[in-house]
């Protein structure tokens, strides 16, 4: 598969910085698990969601890991509201990395109209052995 990065939108391009942002960041040890771990899958379906959107030709994964997106995000942020308030700055980073993965994916789910069937040319297709 090749990349594509003019397929991109923005929602993408928020969803891959924050998810990049998200995965980069360190939380710090007293941190509970659960949010840690929430964190890193919430930056990995940001990520994922760039990638898919720049290397595949159907819409379907993609428009799905908006949705995952979406909902990561917003869970992530909301666990992450209080500490932001009560932390450091680091802790403000990952609420706002959070926050742009939410959003990008929303974004991205928002801009997915009908697709022109002739712009597809051949779709991928998987056949079933009996």
């Amino acid at each position: 598969m090749s990349v594509d990065i003019s397929r991109l939108r923005a929602g993408e391009v928020a969803a891959g910085l924050s998810g990049g942002a998200l995965v980069l960041s360190r939380p710090r040890r007293r941190e509970a698990r659960v949010l840690r771990w929430l964190s890193l899958i919430t930056g990995i379906s940001g990520l994922a969601l760039a990638y898919t959107q720049a290397t595949r030709r159907a819409p379907a994964l993609p428009v799905a890991l908006s949705v995952v997106a979406t909902a990561l995000g917003g869970t992530t942020a909301a666990g992450l509201l209080r500490r932001a308030f009560v932390s450091s700055g680091a802790a403000r980073l990952r609420l706002f990395a959070a926050l742009g993965v939410a959003a990008g994916g929303y974004a991205s789910m928002r801009r997915e109209s009908g697709t022109d069937l002739m712009e597809l040319g051949e779709l991928e297709t998987i056949t079933l052995e009996p």
